[in-house]
């Protein structure tokens, strides 16, 4: 998408998940919005989850919920791990 489109009113649902999800969790931070950021954050999670599980994003939250309450971990302590690829699901 060039520059000019974005600037005629694209709104959030037309631009392309990599131009949005930067902008969202950049103006989490900005805004002090943490419950923002961690939603990112787990969109992007589950996301790397479910491709290595093989299953849906709604299963890999299941899946990190379970990892987390096993071990002891938070959720978030979960994702954090998941994002800075230090765990992996599935094989």
């Amino acid at each position: 998408m060039r520059q000019h489109e974005l600037a005629q009113g694209a709104s959030p649902q037309s631009l392309p998940l990599g131009l949005v999800a930067p902008r969202v969790e950049v103006h989490a931070q900005v805004m002090g919005d943490r419950a923002l950021a961690n939603r990112v954050r787990m969109g992007e999670a589950s996301g790397m989850v479910s491709i290595q599980a093989h299953c849906s994003v709604t299963e890999a939250v299941g899946l990190m919920r379970r990892r987390a309450e096993s071990s002891g971990e938070t959720l978030e302590e979960v994702m954090i791990a998941v994002l800075q690829r230090s765990i992996r699901f599935g094989a």
